[in-house]
C-alpha cells in the first residue's frame, strides 16, 4: 500500500467512490435504464438470500447425472453416484477414510453439516458467476422488449442520478455482506494471534529455494509487505470506524443465535453457515466467539505454565480447565464449542476426562427456552459450566483427570450451590468419593449421605468440604486425610468438621480402632453405620461422643494419636486462665463430657488400686453416700465430680505422676486441704492415715464436744469405707499446722504452746474434734494437783457455765476454757501441756493473774491454793467464796485483789505466807486491802495479840475495841476482823512505833513518850491505839483527867481522853523530861524553869494544867502576901470561866511570870 494511503482513506475512497459512480452512471443513463437495473440487480440478491438455504438443500439430494463422471476422476468407485446426498459417504471413505455410518452419530451429524456447506459454498459461487451473466443476458433481452427512448426524449437525468445512488446503495450494501463478514473474521484472527507473531517464520512454510527456479521471473517483483496482528486491527478498527459501516452496523436484526446483529452479517452468516443438530451454526460467529474463548485460553495455558505447541489430546483435561475460566456466557454463544463440549463430556468422544465423569441418564444439556427465546431451564451444559467456573473462583486451576480432597475442601457453599445444579457434576462428585484413593485411611462413607439416586446430599458435600479443608494434607501420593490436625482445632471448627457424616463416621472408626489403648470406649458411645446399601456395617463413635472427646483433646494438647498417653502431666493444662495455680471447671466439664475419656480415666486411676503395687483405694461411696463408682456393662466409672475433683487434688498436691498417691506427703495437705478433700478417693485416704495414727498418738473420738458425729460409715461389705468428716480433718490439718507440725504421721501427740499466738490459732487447733480431745484429755490427766478443772465456772450450774462435758465416753473441757487456758500457760511461760511437773509453781500465777482467772481451771487451782494451800496462813472469808458443785471458788475479784496485795508485800508462794510488820508496814494499804481476804489475814494475828475494851487498866498490850472489830464467817464460823480503816491507821501507827512482831502485844510508854507529835498524831488516827494510850494513860497515879479532856462515848468506850489531849500529854511528859507519860508528875516551879516554847509544849495540855492549877492557886495566894500589887485570881482565869475547872493556857504563863516576879499581865 502506497505510504500516502490510509485505510480509512481507503475504505472511504470505495465506498464513496461506488456511491459516486453509481450516482453518475444513473444521471448519464437516465431514469428509466438506472430503475430498470435497480429493480433487476434488487430482484437478483433478493431471490439469492430467500432461497439459497432452500436451493443448496435441493442441490444436495437433487439426481444430477454427471455427478458421478466428475466423482470418477475421484475414484472410479464414486462414478455411479448421482447426487451429492448419496454420494457424500463413500466419499468420506475414500478421500479420509471415515465413514459416516458407523461413526458417533454428533460426528456423522457434523461432517455431513460441512457436506452442504460446501455444496452451499458452491452454489453461491456459481450463483455469482454463472448466475449473474445469465441473469444479466435475461436482464438485457427484457430492456429490449420493455424499455424504449426515443431520440431526443428526456431521460429524467435527476431520478437517474436519485436510482443511481440506489443502486450505489445495493452494491455498497452487497459489498458491506461479503466485506463485513471478511473484517469480523480478520477481527477474531487478530485476537488469537500472538502480539510477538511472525508470519515469515512460519514452521509450514516450504523451503523455496528447493523448488524449481525456472518460473521465476526475469525482472524483479515488487516487494510485498506482511501483515501483523497489528496491521490487522488497524484495518478492522479502520473499517468500523468508516461512516457507511456504523450506519449499516446500527441496522440490526436477530440472528439464527437470538442475538441481535448487524443486517449485512445476518445475510453474510445466512451463505457462510451449516446446519447442524437442526441448527445454523455461523460460522464468523463461530470463529468470533472462538478467538475470544482461544484467546483466554492460551492466556489461562499460558499463567499455567503451559505451551500452546506442547499441548496434545491427551491434555483435554488441561484444555477444558483452562477453558472454565472463560465467561460461560460467551462458550454458549458458539454452538460449535458448546456441541464439541457436549460431545466430550458425554463420553462419546472417547477422551479421557469422560471416563472419570459420571452421566446420568435423561440429561438435557442444553438450555429449555420459551417462544422468547428467554431460559426457561438451564441445559445441563450451562451448568457444568457455570459449576466449573465457581470451583475455578475458589480452586484455582483444575486438573479434571485428578479432582481429588484438595479440590473439595476449596468449595465453598455458594460454590457447591452451584455444582448441584449439575446432575452431571452431583453424579461424578458421589463417584469420586466412592472411588478416590484416600491413602492409608479408610474412609467411612455411609449410605446416609446419597440420595434415591445415589447422589451425594448437596448439605453433606457442603459440611465436608468445611471439614475437609481442616483434616487434608498433601503427601507425595497425593491428598490425604491428617486426623492429628482435628487434636489443635477449635470448639467452632470441630463443629464444622463433624457436621459432615462422611468425616464424622470415618473419623469415628479411626477412634473406635484405638479401643483399649489408649482409650477406653463404651458401647454408649458407639453406633453401627451402614455402607455399599447396606451391605457393609461399621462400628463408629457417635458424632456426639467425637465432638466431646475432640474438644477436651485440644485442651490436653496432644499433637499425635500415636503418642497419646494419659497420664498426670496432662492435668496442668486444665490451669485457669483467671485463677493461676487452680483447674478450670469449664475445661473440666469439657474433658468429662466425653465418655471415652470419662471411661479411659477412670481406668488410669482404677488401675492404681490393683495388683502388689496398688497405691490408692477409691470408695464406691463418698462421705455423703453419693456413689463413687459405678459399672455399666463391663465398664466401671468414677463418676465425673469424682474424678474432677481427684483431679484438682492431684494438681494441688503438685504430682506429676499418679503413683505419688500412695506416698502422699502429709505436708502437702496443709495448703490444699479443701480442694483436696473434694476428692471422696483422697478423703478416704487420708482419713485412713489418720486412723492409722493410733490413740497413743492422737486419738479419734466419733463424737465432738457438741455431739456431732466425727465419722461416717457407708456402704456395706466390700464397699464399706469409713470416713474422717471433712470438718475434721480440716481442723486436724488446720490445728497441726498451727503447731508448727507438717507430718502427720511424725505428730507424736505433744501440744507446743509457742505456735499459739492468735485467737484465730487457737480457734483452728481446737476447730478438731481429735485436737480439742487431746488437749482436753492432757489437761484432764493432770490431775488436781497440777490444775483442777471444774464442771462448771464460778457462775453457777448452768449449761451455759459448762467447762467440762462427757460426750459417749469422751470427757471434754469447753472450748471457751481450753482457750483460756492455754493463754494462761503462755503467760506463765509454759511452752507445752506436759511442763508443769507435779504441779503449777505458785510464782506462776503472778503474772498477769487478770488473764490467768479468763481461765476458770486457773481461778479453780488458785482458790485452792489460797484454801488449801497455805498452811491456814491465809484467811479467806466465806463472803468471797463460791461453791459450784465440787469446786470451792475464790471470787475472780478477791483474787485478782489478793495476788496484788501479795505481789505487794513480795510474797509469791503459797506454801510460805508470812504476815509481819516487815512486810507490811510502808505498803500501799488501799492496794493491801483491797482484798478481803488480806484484811481478815492481816487482822488474824493483831487480833491474836490483842486485847478489848475490858482490859485492865494499865495493861501494856494492845486494845483493839470491840467497836472496831467485825465479824466475818470463814469456812462457815465467825471470826473478827479488824475495821478496814481502822486496819491501814493501825499498821500505820505500829509502824512509827516500830513493832516488829504483831504476837509481842505490849507497848513501851517510854518509847511512847519519845515520839514525836506527827508520830503520835499518826498513831493517835487508830482507834486501836487511842483507846490503848487511853487505857495506859489512866495508870499514871499523878494525873487527873478533867471532864472537859474526855469524850461521853467513844469506840464504846466512856470518859475516853481525847485523841490530841493524850498526844499532848505524852509530849508534855517528854518536854517535862519524864521518861513514862505512865508515871510522870509536873511541878510547876520546874515548868518555870524552861523555855517558853517547852513551856508552851507541857501547858496546852489540859491534864497537865489540872494538875497544875491547885498548886498555882496556893502558891499566888502565898506570893500575895508580899507581892505587890497582887496578883488576883477571878473566873476568867478558868477554862470556860469555871472555877471549878482548871486555869487556862495563858494565865498559867501570867501566873508562872507573876511567880518568878516577872512583868506579867493580870
Amino acid at each position: 500500500m502506497p505510504e500516502s494511503l490510509s485505510y480509512v482513506m481507503i475504505f472511504n475512497l470505495l465506498f464513496y467512490g461506488i456511491l459516486g459512480l453509481a450516482v453518475l452512471g444513473g444521471f448519464l443513463r437516465g431514469f428509466k435504464k438506472t430503475l430498470f437495473n435497480f429493480i433487476l440487480m434488487a430482484v437478483f440478491y433478493l431471490v439469492f438470500f430467500l432461497t439459497i438455504e432452500s436451493v443448496s438443500t435441493a442441490l444436495w439430494s437433487m439426481t444430477i447425472p454427471q455427478l458421478g463422471t466428475g466423482l470418477g476422476f475421484i475414484d472410479s468407485s464414486l462414478s455411479s453416484y448421482t447426487s451429492f446426498e448419496e454420494a457424500f459417504n463413500p466419499l468420506m471413505v475414500a478421500l479420509l477414510n471415515i465413514d459416516l455410518s458407523t461413526a458417533d452419530a454428533a460426528m456423522s451429524e457434523f461432517i455431513l453439516g460441512m457436506g452442504m456447506f460446501v455444496v452451499k459454498i458452491a452454489y453461491t459461487i456459481i450463483y455469482f458467476t454463472v448466475g449473474l451473466v445469465l441473469w444479466k443476458i435475461v436482464g438485457f433481452i427484457l430492456r429490449l422488449i420493455f424499455i424504449h427512448n426515443k431520440k431526443g426524449e428526456n431521460k429524467n437525468r435527476l431520478f437517474g442520478a436519485i436510482f443511481g445512488f440506489a443502486n450505489g446503495a445495493l452494491a455498497v450494501a452487497v459489498l458491506l455482506i461479503m466485506m463485513g463478514g471478511f473484517m469480523s473474521v480478520v477481527e477474531s484472527i487478530s485476537n488469537v494471534l500472538p502480539e510477538d507473531f511472525d508470519p515469515t517464520n512460519l514452521s509450514l512454510e516450504p523451503d523455496r529455494h528447493q523448488l524449481y527456479e525456472a518460473s521465476y521471473s526475469v525482472i524483479d517483483l515488487a516487494e510485498t509487505g506482511d501483515y501483523t496482528p497489528a496491521d490487522l486491527v488497524e484495518i478492522v478498527d479502520a473499517y468500523n470506524g468508516n461512516l457507511i459501516v456504523s450506519i449499516a452496523n446500527s441496522i440490526t436484526m436477530e440472528d439464527s443465535y437470538g442475538q441481535e446483529t448487524p443486517f449485512n452479517l445476518v445475510l453474510f452468516d445466512k451463505v457462510v453457515s451449516f446446519t447442524y443438530n437442526d441448527e445454523q451454526v455461523s460460522i464468523r460467529q463461530e470463529l468470533k466467539v472462538v478467538s475470544v474463548i482461544m484467546a483466554s485460553v492460551f492466556e489461562a495455558l499460558d499463567e499455567a505454565g503451559v505451551a500452546v505447541t506442547d499441548l496434545s489430546g491427551e491434555d483435554m483435561g488441561v484444555i477444558l480447565s483452562a477453558a472454565a475460566s472463560v465467561d460461560l456466557t460467551m462458550l454458549l454463544d458458539s454452538k460449535l464449542i458448546s456441541n464439541a463440549l457436549v460431545y466430550i463430556l458425554s463420553g462419546d468422544a472417547g477422551i479421557e476426562i469422560s471416563d472419570m465423569l459420571v452421566i446420568p441418564d435423561d440429561i438435557v444439556w442444553f438450555d429449555v427456552l420459551d417462544d422468547e427465546g428467554e431460559i426457561v431451564t438451564n441445559g445441563e451444559l450451562r451448568n457444568i459450566l457455570l459449576a466449573l467456573n465457581a470451583i475455578v473462583d475458589v480452586a484455582g486451576m483444575i486438573d479434571f483427570t485428578n479432582l481429588d480432597l484438595n479440590v473439595i475442601s476449596a468449595l465453598t457453599d455458594d460454590t457447591i450451590d452451584t455444582i448441584f445444579n449439575s446432575n452431571v457434576l452431583v453424579a461424578t462428585v458421589s463417584n469420586l468419593l466412592l472411588t478416590q484413593d484416600f491413602g492409608d485411611t479408610e474412609v467411612v462413607i455411609p449410605d446416609s449421605v446419597f440420595d434415591e439416586n445415589g447422589y451425594l446430599y448437596k448439605t453433606e458435600l457442603k459440611a465436608m468440604a468445611n471439614a475437609v479443608r481442616l483434616v487434608v494434607s498433601e503427601t507425595l501420593t497425593g491428598s490425604e486425610f491428617d486426623f492429628t490436625a482435628a487434636l489443635t482445632l477449635s470448639p467452632t471448627q470441630i463443629d464444622t468438621l463433624f457436621e459432615s457424616e462422611i468425616l464424622s463416621a470415618t473419623i469415628g472408626k479411626y477412634l473406635y480402632s484405638m479401643s483399649a489403648d489408649p482409650l477406653i470406649i463404651p458401647a454408649t458411645v458407639v453406633e453401627e453405620v451402614e455402607t455399599s446399601n447396606g451391605t457393609i456395617l461399621h462400628t463408629v463413635v457417635t458424632t456426639v461422643e467425637m465432638k466431646a472427646v475432640f474438644n477436651a483433646l485440644a485442651i490436653i494438647g496432644f499433637e499425635d494419636f500415636d503418642t497419646m498417653a494419659f497420664d498426670a502431666t496432662l492435668i496442668e493444662n486444665f490451669e485457669s486462665t483467671e485463677t493461676p495455680g487452680t483447674l478450670d471447671d469449664d475445661k473440666l466439664d469439657t474433658l468429662f463430657e466425653s465418655g471415652i475419656l470419662h471411661a479411659t480415666f477412670s481406668k488410669m486411676l482404677l488401675d492404681l488400686t490393683s495388683g502388689v503395687d496398688a497405691v490408692v483405694s477409691i470408695p464406691y461411696f463418698d462421705s455423703e453416700n453419693n456413689e463413687v463408682r459405678e459399672t455399666v456393662g463391663t465398664i466401671e466409672y468414677i463418676s465425673t465430680d469424682e474424678l474432677k475433683a481427684t483431679l484438682k487434688a492431684i494438681y494441688a498436691l503438685g504430682f506429676d505422676d499418679f503413683d505419688s498417691l500412695g506416698t502422699l506427703d502429709p505436708s502437702l495437705l496443709f495448703d490444699n486441704i479443701d480442694v483436696i478433700l473434694e476428692s471422696a478417693t483422697l478423703h478416704a485416704t487420708i482419713s485412713e492415715t489418720l486412723f492409722d495414727l493410733g490413740s497413743g498418738v492422737l486419738e479419734i473420738p466419733t463424737l465432738d464436744f457438741d455431739n456431732v458425729s466425727t465419722v461416717v460409715t457407708v456402704g456395706s461389705g466390700s464397699t464399706l469405707t469409713t470416713y474422717l468428716i471433712k470438718d475434721e480433718i480440716t481442723g486436724i490439718i488446720d490445728g497441726l499446722n498451727v503447731l508448727g507440725i507438717n507430718d502427720i504421721e511424725g505428730f507424736g501427740g505433744s501440744i507446743s504452746l509457742a505456735n499459739i499466738v492468735t485467737e484465730t490459732d487457737q480457734d483452728k487447733l481446737l476447730s478438731s474434734a481429735s485436737l480439742h480431745y487431746t488437749v482436753s484429755k492432757t489437761l484432764l490427766d493432770l490431775g488436781d494437783s497440777v490444775l483442777i478443772v471444774p464442771e462448771y465456772t464460778e457462775d453457777g450450774i448452768a449449761e451455759i457455765n459448762r467447762i467440762t462435758k462427757t460426750v459417749g465416753t469422751y470427757d471434754y473441757v469447753s472450748k471457751t476454757e481450753l482457750k483460756a487456758l492455754i493463754n494462761a500457760f503462755k503467760t506463765m511461760g509454759f511452752t507445752n501441756l506436759e511442763s508443769f511437773g507435779a504441779e503449777i509453781e505458785s510464782e506462776a500465777f503472778f503474772t498477769n493473774a487478770a488473764e490467768l482467772i479468763e481461765s476458770a481451771s486457773i481461778q479453780a487451782t488458785l482458790s485452792d491454793k489460797m484454801l488449801n494451800g497455805t498452811g491456814g496462813n491465809l484467811v479467806v472469808p466465806d463472803s468471797v467464796r463460791t461453791t459450784v458443785g465440787l469446786v470451792t471458788y475464790v471470787d475472780s475479784t478477791e483474787i485478782l485483789a489478793l495476788m496484788d496485795s501479795l505481789d505487794l508485800i513480795g510474797l509469791n508462794d503459797f506454801t510460805a505466807l508470812s504476815f509481819n510488820p516487815s512486810n507490811l508496814f510502808g505498803v500501799d494499804y488501799d492496794v493491801l486491802f483491797a482484798s478481803s481476804s488480806m484484811q481478815a489475814t492481816v487482822s488474824k494475828p493483831v487480833l491474836d495479840a490483842a486485847l478489848d475494851e475490858t482490859a485492865a487498866v494499865g495493861t501494856t498490850s494492845l486494845i483493839v475495841p470491840n467497836a472496831l472489830r467485825e465479824s466475818i464467817n470463814v469456812n462457815t464460823l465467825p471470826v473478827d476482823q479488824i475495821e478496814l480503816d481502822e486496819l491501814k491507821t493501825l499498821l500505820e501507827a505500829l509502824d512509827v512505833l516500830g513493832i516488829t512482831d504483831f504476837t509481842t502485844g505490849n507497848f513501851d510508854a517510854t518509847t511512847i513518850t519519845s515520839l514525836t507529835d506527827p508520830q503520835l498524831t499518826t498513831m493517835l488516827l487508830s482507834g486501836s491505839i487511842h483507846v490503848t494510850f487511853d487505857n495506859m494513860l489512866d495508870s499514871n497515879p499523878n494525873i487527873s483527867v478533867p471532864e472537859l479532856a474526855e469524850t461521853d462515848l467513844l469506840y464504846s468506850v466512856n470518859n475516853l481522853t481525847l485523841a490530841n489531849e493524850i498526844k499532848y500529854f505524852i509530849l508534855a511528859a517528854g518536854t517535862i523530861g519524864g521518861s513514862d507519860f505512865t508515871s510522870v508528875d509536873f511541878d510547876y516551879t520546874a515548868i518555870m524553869a524552861l523555855s517558853d516554847t517547852e513551856q508552851q509544849t507541857i501547858l496546852i495540855s489540859m491534864i497537865v494544867r489540872n494538875i497544875l492549877t491547885p498548886d498555882l492557886e496556893t502558891a499566888v495566894t502565898v506570893m500575895n502576901i508580899t507581892a505587890d500589887p497582887d496578883y488576883v485570881v477571878d473566873a476568867e482565869d478558868y477554862e470556860n470561866n469555871d472555877i471549878l475547872t482548871f486555869f487556862t493556857y495563858l494565865d498559867i504563863i501570867e501566873i508562872l511570870k507573876f511567880l518568878n516576879d516577872e512583868p506579867y499581865i493580870d
